[in-house]
């Protein structure tokens, strides 16, 4: 929202496109919405946890890590389960040091094997041996795997091949990969349309969940409008339909984090600001307004996702949801002190070198998009609505589907994808999809074998897999930014460029 932002991207440059930001605003601003996401999710959590069993895979595995050192069924067995959750979690880390070894270049490593051809490597289908992804395919349902690789497959392989033969026709050839008006934001759209048709059918069947809900957050909205008297774009208006739909798409988020363990949140972001941007328009504030708009939705719904896997957490260690609630609501408070602060600082001692060690890239990707907004739908790629909307439909047609049935006891339920775990594919790399099913044949395996060891062990060797790579990364962030570069470089090559490349090299020492 800053001026230094709007002359960088040379649009939005008018005053009412510009709000500069104090510490004092930024902290009661947080402190009026970052509490609606822990509300909105909480007359849920039945529904989502108990009613409709979803994994939380985070949530799971945190669980069973607090678990195997507090298990009540008996010293041997909580010793087993200590014992292999340590070597599933020293194997992962030392895999991840052994990988890093040989990184030391673009597209560099055994993640980059071309598992299955060159051809489907370029698309992104390969096995990158992520231990993370492997241990999360062990925890979700082998249904969320399967799905997310057909929704892999029918984005990555059939429906995004066929939009970028389109380019320079639906969209301008010169807009980058990750442009909202290039292929970007065929992938964003379709991606949330599936997502909402999923999820809104999912919230139709609560319904008086969701209006007490909402009653509820009408009555915030009054010292929320006070907080925002300084912006004129922001009318009452704008933000009494932000904190209606905020709940609808918290739900929707917390559903999808459920089933595929990623939390979507910046996705729907991306919508919002569009939207609203379009409402309010340039003339009137759409930049400020849009972006503004942007972080009430994030926040709640972002926290909603977070909150829903913490809640899966204290549900299989049988704590307390109030006691939860209490200690989210806790550090939701120290942290709408302490993160603006932390804001304050890094924007008056870095963020003013835009090439510097700390340039915040999105700042401006969230501008952009905010002003694409402000400027309507025309500036999307073309046919990008029109390809939405009927796929929006057939989400909330195959979950209705998919509910009846269930409750007919149907055959067919077993063979009926999940619409959010599909659309989660149009959004992240084909390799992960891949790792997932993976881990799921690891325990359809490991269950035809020992079906007592695995129903002990597969959530803790899954455990121990994820909290491995996620260890690694601290050391490798802190290698990154002391610019330490992995000392040998794997990386694989067509046959015809092998003998370039040799060709090349032997001109070169000649």
């Amino acid at each position: 929202m800053s001026s230094r932002e709007a002359v960088e991207t040379k649009a939005g440059q008018d005053d009412i496109n510009i709000s500069a930001p104090s510490l004092g605003k930024l902290i009661v601003f947080y402190l009026l919405i970052s509490f609606v996401g822990l509300f909105a999710i909480i007359p849920m959590r039945k529904s989502m946890i108990i009613r409709h069993r979803l994994t939380y895979a985070t949530g799971t595995a945190t669980a069973h890590l607090i678990n195997s050192f507090h298990t009540p069924q008996g010293v041997q067995q909580a010793r087993r389960q200590v014992s292999v959750m340590l070597q599933s979690f020293a194997g992962s880390l030392c895999w991840n040091i052994f990988q890093w070894f040989y990184t030391g270049g673009p597209n560099c490593g055994l993640a980059s094997i071309p598992t299955f051809g060159l051809k489907a490597y370029q698309r992104g289908f390969y096995f990158n041996f992520s231990a993370t992804y492997v241990g999360v395919g062990m925890i979700c349902p082998t249904v969320v795997s399967i799905s997310m690789l057909a929704g892999s497959i029918l984005s990555s392989g059939i429906m995004l091949p066929y939009i970028e033969s389109k380019k320079g026709v639906w969209y301008n050839a010169a807009y980058k990969e990750s442009s909202m008006m290039g292929i970007y934001g065929y992938k964003v759209l379709i991606s949330i349309a599936m997502m909402l048709g999923d999820g809104l059918f999912q919230l139709l069947l609560i319904p008086f969940k969701a209006m007490r809900n909402l009653r509820r957050k009408q009555q915030q909205l009054a010292a929320a409008t006070n907080a925002f008297r300084s912006v004129d774009a922001i009318k009452y208006q704008h933000i009494i339909v932000a904190y209606i739909f905020a709940p609808l798409l918290a739900f929707c988020n917390a559903y999808g984090t459920g089933i595929t363990d990623l939390n979507l949140y910046n996705q729907y972001a991306k919508i919002v600001i569009m939207i609203f941007g379009f409402w309010i328009t340039a003339a009137k504030g759409g930049v400020v307004g849009g972006l503004v708009i942007c972080v009430i939705m994030t926040l709640i719904i972002g926290m909603a996702g977070d909150f829903m896997q913490d809640l899966k957490t204290g549900y299989l260690t049988l704590t307390s949801p109030r006691s939860m609630l209490l200690a989210q609501a806790i550090g939701t408070a120290i942290g709408c002190i302490v993160n603006p602060t932390i804001f304050w600082v890094f924007y008056h001692c870095y963020l003013h070198d835009p090439i510097g060690s700390y340039p915040a890239p999105f700042a401006r990707v969230y501008h952009i998009i905010a002003l694409v907004g402000a400027g309507g739908f025309v500036e999307l790629p073309k046919y990008s609505i029109a390809l939405s909307i009927p796929i929006f439909f057939l989400a909330i047609a195959t979950g209705a589907i998919r509910e009846v049935a269930m409750h007919k006891n149907w055959r067919i339920q077993h063979y009926i994808p999940s619409i959010a775990a599909m659309s989660v594919a149009f959004l992240i790399h084909p390799t992960t999809s891949i790792d997932m099913c993976f881990g799921s044949l690891i325990l359809l395996a490991w269950n035809k074998v020992d079906p007592e060891d695995a129903n002990l062990l597969a959530s803790v060797v899954a455990s121990g897999l994820i909290c491995g790579e996620g260890m690694f990364a601290i050391p490798d962030s802190l290698m990154g930014i002391y610019n330490v570069t992995p000392p040998m470089c794997i990386r694989f090559l067509a046959s015809d460029v092998n003998e370039k490349v040799d060709a090349f090299l032997a001109k070169q020492a000649s």
